[in-house]
């Protein structure tokens, strides 16, 4: 990945200048890091720059985010693009209308940071764990569920298993602690069907409780 071009964006130049130091040291990229406080500046650059990914804070002098990921919905772009945000259900809502590649909550630490850039430059989707689902509405809940890679998991355990792709969305909603009300809402399914799934589960992964299924399900990196 030392090849990838990458480009960064916020309005605080002190968070923009250690977030490039911290791509540098984990030798991400030889290629120059490109940075901008201006969401103008931004898009009259990136524009005629080939780059692989956009790192962007929402928080943007003369252009904000928002303005900058429009600007780029409307045109077909072929690099990759991770949004940071608060954990705010509006915001959040709102950029599920865009497609983004990712999706980190900007008080995560620099671990995160990295397997997000890691997962995203790898081909796969990213969005942190710790997105309140329960406060974004069914629509926007889904979409970012439906776009979680299955790759960023443990395929030869899912395979072994023979766990689905509707199971894994139940499991990581479970682990999440929502109800089979819930999820029936989140997956547009009825919770007799969640309660079935849960219980499918269970039984290919032979336990017997909830707490030993979401137990089975860390130790494996499903959730």
């Amino acid at each position: 990945m030392t090849g990838k071009k990458v480009v960064i964006a916020a309005s605080n130049q002190l968070y923009l200048d250690g977030l490039v130091a911290i791509i540098e040291k984990n030798n991400f990229t030889k290629q120059p890091i490109f940075s901008f406080t201006s969401g103008k500046e931004l898009i009259e650059t990136v524009s005629s720059l080939k780059l692989d990914l956009l790192i962007i804070d929402l928080n943007l002098l003369e252009k904000d985010g928002f303005q900058v990921l429009d600007f780029f919905k409307k045109r077909n772009i072929d690099f990759k693009i991770l949004v940071i945000s608060s954990n705010d259900h509006i915001i959040i809502r709102k950029i599920t209308d865009y497609q983004v590649d990712g999706l980190l909550l900007s008080d995560s630490g620099v671990a995160k940071f990295l397997e997000a850039i890691d997962q995203i430059l790898s081909g796969n989707k990213y969005f942190d764990a710790f997105i309140d689902l329960k406060g974004l509405g069914n629509i926007a809940a889904q979409k970012i569920i439906q776009s979680e890679s299955i790759h960023s998991f443990d395929e030869q355990f899912l395979k072994k298993n023979e766990i689905t792709k509707r199971e894994l969305e139940v499991l990581k909603l479970l682990a999440k602690a929502h109800s089979n009300f819930e999820i029936g809402k989140m997956l547009f399914i009825s919770e007799q069907t969640v309660t079935v799934h849960r219980k499918s589960l269970m039984r290919k992964l032979c336990v017997n409780n909830i707490a030993a299924l979401m137990k089975l399900a860390f130790e494996n990196n499903l959730v």
